[in-house]
């Protein structure tokens, strides 16, 4: 759904999470420098349709290879295969990739909110 934003007001309602819910993409129609104007429009439109995944993936990667150093370096009973290392293994990889997520979600909504604040 592409919204047309044509005020501050307008502008400044995109902070509140609620009120940005379902919008893709928005175009700017604001009076100023074209130039910074599309920049931020650009800046705001990724930031709408960010979902972390990105951000999650390196988290996630970071995980293996951190499992991959304990296993190796680690004390012996890390060495063993077992059912309890490998739920350990499953819960360190699952609580990473989702702390990636959630850093990928924050750094979006704090990109999107520096973008509406060079306008403002």
């Amino acid at each position: 759904m592409n919204t047309v934003i044509r005020s501050q007001s307008e502008l400044q309602a995109l902070r509140r999470r609620h009120l940005r819910r379902g919008l893709r993409e928005i175009t700017l129609d604001l009076p100023g420098n074209r130039g910074e104007i599309r920049r931020a429009e650009r800046t705001i439109n990724h930031s709408l349709r960010a979902c972390g995944c990105g951000t999650g993936a390196v988290f996630m990667v970071a995980g293996l290879a951190t499992t991959g150093l304990v296993h190796w370096l680690g004390p012996p009973f890390y060495a063993v295969f077992s059912v309890q290392n490998l739920a350990a293994t499953f819960a360190f990889l699952m609580a990473t990739t989702f702390a990636g997520k959630m850093t990928g979600l924050a750094i979006a909504d704090w990109k999107l909110r520096a973008a509406i604040e060079r306008l403002s």
